[in-house]
């Protein structure tokens, strides 16, 4: 009876999965990678994972050849004027066509012979009625009007500054509001080559830098002294990376962009902002202006790997920075602190859809209109800002500029549109905070994980808490005082004493002699199992407790992140395993230490470090972040201390000396380690020896 009762129910379960499976796989084959729509995410500060958000921009028009009414070959390059008038290259036809604000044709042209061929070129800039065209295989600049005629050219300059080897390939141009003009190189990696508004020549501008540490200088000296003259003259130099588009600003500050650099690093930095000096002054050197991962692998699909490459960069007249990552077709729109504002397209180049990116070639701004020129599909793509996209970008550059308060109803407009909006909490949180509602201000900051701001609240309301209950707080430090005065000369008046068992004036006094203390264990057995387990339980509680109860200035957001079963296994699962590993080795190698005074001194050696627990997730919930350095120095110290107590205790214990007790110690880790090796193999084996006998009980049951 009860067979066939087993025998029904793994029917009715088998047929429920199969039918699954069925409607999953018929689902699954109507709809296509291809035909799912683009989302929109963003990334916040301190994650690594991407949220999902609300559309800063939306896909208004597909513009083709037919749309524009302009047969062109080939979609290269774009360049925006202050009219919204778009100059856009088309290279592979030696033609440029001219689109008004309303994407109509309103004029074009296309070169006269040889001269003036610019077949192959690969950027344009409009600057004050004139275009500038990088005609990248003649090796020159072309300047013409805008009715196509042919005004200058700019060739490789004559200079002792320029190495004899230098190919000029130029590739990408810009012009400032003075008339110099900047011209990057292909394969150059000196920068921007620097003309003069009469075209003389005036040197190098803004290169990147060779990375360097600390790593790659002892690996230099090392090299100098020990390469020979064959090696050196076959070694290859370490060469700055070289910039992959230029875009000038009203400000005249130069945006560079950098491309993919090949390094085994994820990419950072891609971005920068030049002064007329050449010297960033955009702080984005630990910024990935791309998609965070763990590493720079970005998408795999049938075999292939695609990695990040900014191609394309140009910031609006709010200092809002738009970048291209060619190779995943995808834009990344930054504000001018490097904050993730949005990222949209996508497609990887495989995308069917007309409202997806197969592969970009360069982004153009028209008014509030991003432009994206897909060389693959060889159509424009016109993106419209949203009325929450608006509201955003509104609030944020008030609150850039400082303006908080009134930034206050557009991020309650944009916060009930999009909850995943960091700087949304982070812009209410110092609205609030300006305008002197700390309470409110605290929350918005830590559901925004603004530390600043929720460091700045919760300071003022310290500071307003002490100041109106000072009194109070006085008269009851003095009133404790005084009462633990009183009871201290009670109690040596009428000669009481509380007298301790030795197990625990031993415990006590690791703390403050640990010397006499783990000699008394050695000698006398003074030492206590249970206030040893109670010591190794409290290291548990402390450590939970530094990480949930501290300060969220100082640990952070540890919700849904803090694993209390992990930290179970760093503590209280490492001090058994140590205990057990170094008794092992100790009885190897003559130490004298039992198994129970091994264990006995491990978790007594724990006290510094469960009293620096407690203390600091007390303490900083009420210090600044800018007095926290107090709180780290204590950290610090009791930490150092109960490393050396716990030296101190094996030494005495097994009688050894401290070589003795390194190797001891190092033996006793790598036998940790066997042991974790060990049993993920016996977990691993348990898992398939389960897998094998619920395949047994399932071939048993059907047949």
């Amino acid at each position: 009876m009860v067979r066939k009762l087993l025998k029904k129910c793994v029917l009715v379960i088998s047929v429920f999965i199969f039918v699954s499976s069925l409607m999953f796989s018929v689902s699954a084959s109507s709809v296509k990678m291809n035909d799912v729509p683009n989302n929109t995410y963003t990334y916040w500060k301190g994650k690594s994972a991407p949220y999902s958000s609300t559309a800063v921009y939306n896909f208004k028009k597909v513009l083709t050849k037919a749309d524009i009414g302009y047969k062109y070959t080939s979609l290269t390059d774009i360049s925006n004027d202050e009219n919204g008038n778009s100059y856009i290259l088309d290279s592979e036809s030696s033609s440029v066509f001219i689109l008004d604000k309303n994407y109509k044709v309103k004029g074009h042209f296309t070169s006269a012979g040889d001269k003036t061929d610019f077949t192959g070129a690969q950027g344009i800039e409009y600057r004050k009625g004139k275009i500038f065209i990088c005609d990248t295989n003649n090796e020159r600049v072309l300047v013409f009007s805008t009715k196509g005629k042919l005004l200058s050219k700019m060739l490789l300059p004559q200079s002792s500054l320029i190495p004899e080897d230098f190919l000029f390939r130029p590739c990408k141009v810009g012009v400032d509001s003075s008339g110099y003009v900047y011209v990057l190189s292909e394969g150059s990696y000196y920068g921007a080559i620097l003309y003069s508004p009469s075209g003389e020549f005036l040197g190098f501008y803004g290169s990147n830098t060779v990375q360097t540490g600390v790593g790659t200088a002892l690996e230099t000296i090392w090299e100098n002294l020990t390469m020979t003259n064959e090696k050196r003259a076959n070694s290859q130099r370490k060469l700055p990376y070289q910039f992959s588009d230029l875009f000038i600003d009203q400000y005249d500050f130069v945006y560079t962009s950098t491309g993919r650099t090949n390094t085994a690093e994820v990419e950072k930095g891609q971005i920068k902002r030049l002064n007329p000096g050449g010297v960033n002054v955009l702080d984005s050197g630990d910024v990935v202006f791309a998609d965070r991962r763990n590493a720079n692998v970005r998408f795999r699909n049938a075999g292939w790997t695609v990695y990040p490459n900014i191609c394309s960069v140009i910031a609006d007249k709010d200092g809002f920075v738009y970048c291209v990552d060619r190779e995943a077709s995808k834009i990344f729109i930054f504000d001018s602190d490097c904050n993730y504002i949005s990222v949209m397209g996508g497609g990887n180049g495989d995308a069917d859809q007309v409202t997806a990116f197969k592969k970009i070639s360069a982004i153009g701004l028209c008014g509030t209109d991003i432009i994206v020129l897909d060389e693959k599909k060889n159509n424009l793509v016109i993106m419209q800002r949203t009325e929450y996209g608006t509201e955003f970008l509104s609030a944020q550059r008030q609150v850039l500029a400082g303006d908080y308060s009134e930034s206050l109803p557009l991020w309650q407009s944009v916060i009930a549109r999009d909850k995943n909006n960091q700087l949304a909490y982070t812009g209410i949180a110092k609205a609030y905070l300006a305008n002197k509602d700390y309470q409110s201000a605290l929350k918005f900051a830590k559901d925004g994980m603004d530390y600043e701001t929720y460091d700045q609240a919760k300071t003022y309301i310290r500071n307003d808490y002490l100041k109106n209950n000072f009194n109070v707080i006085a008269v009851f430090v003095l009133i404790i005082a005084a009462a633990v005065v009183a009871v201290a000369v009670i109690l040596k008046k009428k000669k009481i004493a509380f007298a301790l068992p030795v197990s625990v004036k031993n415990a006590f006094s690791v703390f403050t002699s640990p010397v006499d203390a783990f000699k008394t264990i050695k000698e006398k057995n003074t030492g206590s199992v249970l206030i040893a387990t109670v010591l190794m339980a409290l290291c548990y509680i402390s450590v939970v407790a530094k990480n949930e109860w501290g300060g969220f200035q100082f640990i952070g957001d540890t919700e849904g992140t803090f694993n209390s079963a992990l930290t179970l296994l760093k503590t209280i699962g490492a001090v058994i395993l140590f205990s057990i590993s170094n008794w092992a080795v100790a009885s190897l190698m003559q130490g004298r230490g039992t198994l129970k005074e091994i264990y006995i001194v491990t978790c007594y050696s724990l006290t510094p470090f469960i009293i620096s627990n407690f203390l600091y997730a007390l303490f900083s919930n009420f210090v600044s972040l800018s007095e926290g350095a107090f709180l780290d120095i204590m950290a610090v110290a009791l930490l150092i201390y109960t490393g050396f107590i716990f030296i101190l205790g094996l030494m005495n214990i097994h009688d050894i000396s401290f070589g003795r007790f390194l190797g001891i110690t190092l033996l006793s880790l790598f036998g940790i380690l066997v042991v974790v090796f060990v049993g993920i193999v016996v977990f691993m084996l348990v898992q398939q020896l389960y897998k094998f006998f619920m395949t047994m009980a399932v071939e048993i049951i059907y047949r």
